[in-house]
């Protein structure tokens, strides 16, 4: 049987959702094996090491990445790969949660709480607040970073002969490259990436920035399974028109 291998964070994983994500809503849709290598929370330097370990141990007839947030790392620290990101180094994560949280949900709320709580007691949480100080909040970093592990995806991929389709949960994971495109190092990154490959929602969107626009019913920050039914249909659409797989 033909078989789908997908990497992303929650929006791939399904969280929130009553029923399966959008890759694996495709799968099904050609009748195909699914393997699903998203964590919630993930960064893309950890989408990259997930997939990439996915193809090395498996076959797959179609890989679908969809690219997270800027602004999230991955160490390996103490034995373990840990993800780190804004909210690691919140001193009012509370303060937060109650920002971007489109809808109320107690138990969301309590474990992002208890994940904070657990990065204290760990030393995570002062790790995280010097890296975003110093490093990890300029943009630049940012950019830089997601670059090298998309193209270090895409030449993984293309290397191996396996045929992929990415895309994002937002236009700025490449769109942000662009405003930096005058430095050398940016620009022979970006140059590597294959256009050919990237699919975007309507209007040049992200999956996420593409509900948003079209006000799908959201959970605290997750699109519900009516956005991903659609986003199935259009990325169907894509890989029959452009013959992956």
């Amino acid at each position: 049987m033909a078989k789908l291998i997908a990497g992303g964070d929650s929006f791939v994983y399904g969280s929130e959702l009553k029923g399966p994500a959008f890759p694996e809503l495709v799968a099904r849709e050609l009748s195909w094996e699914y393997q699903n290598t998203a964590v919630p929370g993930h960064s893309n330097d950890g989408i990259s090491r997930h997939i990439i370990n996915a193809c090395a141990e498996s076959e797959s007839d179609l890989v679908m990445v969809c690219w997270t947030f800027l602004g999230r790392y991955e160490f390996y620290i103490n034995g373990k790969f840990r993800t780190v990101t804004p909210w690691s180094a919140d001193e009012n994560l509370e303060h937060t949660i109650n920002k971007q949280f489109v809808n109320e949900d107690d138990s969301v709320r309590s474990h992002h709480i208890k994940q904070h709580r657990e990065a204290r007691e760990s030393g995570l949480h002062e790790f995280a607040q010097s890296y975003y100080r110093y490093v990890g909040d300029s943009e630049y970093t940012e950019v830089y970073n997601t670059l090298m592990h998309i193209v270090r995806t895409q030449q993984y991929l293309e290397t191996h002969n396996r045929e992929y389709v990415f895309t994002a949960v937002h236009e700025n994971v490449l769109g942000h490259a662009m405003k930096h495109y005058h430095d050398a190092s940016i620009r022979a990154l970006y140059d590597e990436i294959n256009p050919a490959r990237w699919f975007w929602f309507p209007k040049q969107l992200g999956f996420y920035t593409w509900a948003q626009d079209r006000k799908f019913p959201f959970a605290t920050t997750h699109p519900l399974d009516s956005a991903h039914q659609e986003a199935s249909k259009l990325l169907h659409q894509k890989i029959l028109t452009s013959g992956f797989g």
